[in-house]
């Protein structure tokens, strides 16, 4: 397979990996979903474009893995206008022993979501 070709799959691969059903909650399932699975670079693919145009995947990726992995979540609310849409998620981080951590910790996040080229992406400010 030529250079060309492995990276228009690539591409390929990196648009539909966080496309399908595509509603707020689901991006949001996909989102917190490819994180507790650790699939990280999936999770870079749910981001918006601003987010793409600073930090890059292997960034991205790098910056996780050596984050606390994340056990589960749980979606509180999520409120939809046009094409943005707010969410509040329960988050449950695992132990970090490298930074003392040894029990799980919990927090609830806000998230903003935003219609991008027809498909849902989370927004970074």
């Amino acid at each position: 397979m030529s250079r060309l070709s492995l990276l228009t799959a690539a591409a390929a691969l990196a648009v539909t990996a966080c496309r399908g059903g595509d509603t707020p909650r689901a991006l949001l399932d996909r989102y917190f979903g490819t994180a507790a699975r650790q699939e990280y670079s999936a999770t870079y693919d749910c981001y918006d474009a601003a987010y793409h145009g600073k930090v890059t995947r292997e960034e991205y990726v790098r910056h996780r893995k050596e984050a606390s992995p994340l056990q589960s979540w749980r979606v509180l609310s999520v409120a939809q206008q046009g094409d943005r849409t707010t969410a509040d998620v329960q988050l449950v981080f695992g132990p970090l022993p490298k930074v003392g951590r040894t029990t799980p910790v919990s927090t609830v996040v806000h998230e903003d979501l935003v219609r991008e080229a027809g498909s849902w992406r989370i927004r970074v400010w």
